[in-house]
């Protein structure tokens, strides 16, 4: 293609616009980074003025950003959300950094190859021992990962299985509760229809 005919094109005929191409990238060898420019006609000087950025550059931006963001992110007791990609590194979570890839929990379950699993079939739970959460020698753990294709990420989110009983146990109890509640009402209703 003849890019800068093509940009003189864009410039003349539309006065302004975006065109895409593949251009050498200085450092790298090769030509066929993908690369998009805008263009802009300077009529006072029948000049083009343009600029253009690498797509690989303008995604490694945007992945920083969003990891910037999700490591910010807390809620509940302890919970945040982890990444990694596909290869096994951590991109963002407590293993930030290391590849975990072959790491087994201690009924031996590969948890990152079970997580990357469960991202490429379009999400879902994962069940794992965490070892060394919350100052106990190990722990289970729950979590629900979904797969960023374009990206080769995993993202998800977890929560230890004895919170999840804590809360299952304080439920029932509000239920239990409840349900005497409407049995003592419709006891006094009974007595009072009687009377």
């Amino acid at each position: 293609r003849y890019v800068v005919k093509d940009q003189i094109n864009i410039a003349r005929e539309q006065k302004e616009g975006y065109y895409r191409y593949s251009w050498t990238k200085p450092g790298v060898k090769g030509k066929n980074y993908p690369k998009i420019a805008f263009i802009k006609y300077f009529e006072p000087f029948d000049w083009y003025i343009g600029t253009g950025e690498y797509l690989d550059d303008v995604v490694k931006d945007i992945q920083e950003e969003v990891l910037a963001r999700i490591e910010q992110i807390r809620f509940g007791k302890d919970r945040y959300i982890f990444v990694g990609q596909w290869d096994g590194l951590s991109m963002a979570g407590p293993a930030k950094g290391r590849n975990m890839y072959d790491v087994k929990d201690i009924n031996g379950l590969a948890v990152v190859q079970e997580l990357i699993a469960a991202s490429k079939t379009g999400g879902g739970f994962v069940n794992y021992v965490l070892p060394g959460a919350t100052g106990k020698e190990q722990t289970a753990k729950l979590s629900y990962v979904e797969g960023i294709d374009d990206w080769q990420w995993y993202i998800g989110s977890g929560v230890l299985v004895e919170e999840i009983d804590q809360i299952i146990a304080q439920k029932g109890m509000e239920l239990r509760r409840e349900i005497k509640e409407q049995i003592f009402k419709s006891i006094l209703i009974l007595i009072g229809l009687l009377v």
